[in-house]
């Protein structure tokens, strides 16, 4: 299978909205029954790793490696996020900002909600 860059919502749907193009919502326009995805702030992420480097086991017993989840638990709404978004990219620009929206089926890989 071919390397295919993907982009994150912020910044996609961001360059579409400045290109003029609109953008694609995988949930059949269905918003009752939405999509959930957990977005994540990079500086979050990492300030959380330079607090478990700086945190080292002192446990001889313990496994020195351990797995953190350092990321967000609590997954939005997509409608909530593309308003949001919106709502923002209008007050940065001073004038309304909505995207235009391209309602297609879930495609087969999606899952209806991510964690990070």
């Amino acid at each position: 299978m071919p390397y295919r860059k993907t982009r994150n919502a912020y910044f996609g749907f961001t360059d579409k909205y400045f290109k003029g193009e609109p953008i694609k919502i995988f949930n059949n326009g269905d918003f009752d029954h939405d999509l959930y995805r957990d977005f994540i702030y990079v500086d979050d992420i990492v300030e959380g790793i330079e607090k478990l480097l700086n945190n080292p086991s002192i446990n001889e017993n313990e496994v020195p490696h351990k797995v953190f989840n350092i990321g967000n638990n609590s997954p939005e709404k997509l409608k909530k996020f593309i308003g949001a978004l919106e709502k923002a990219l209008s007050n940065s620009l001073s004038k309304e900002v909505t995207f235009e929206k391209i309602f297609e089926p879930i495609k087969q890989a999606y899952v209806p909600a991510t964690y990070a």
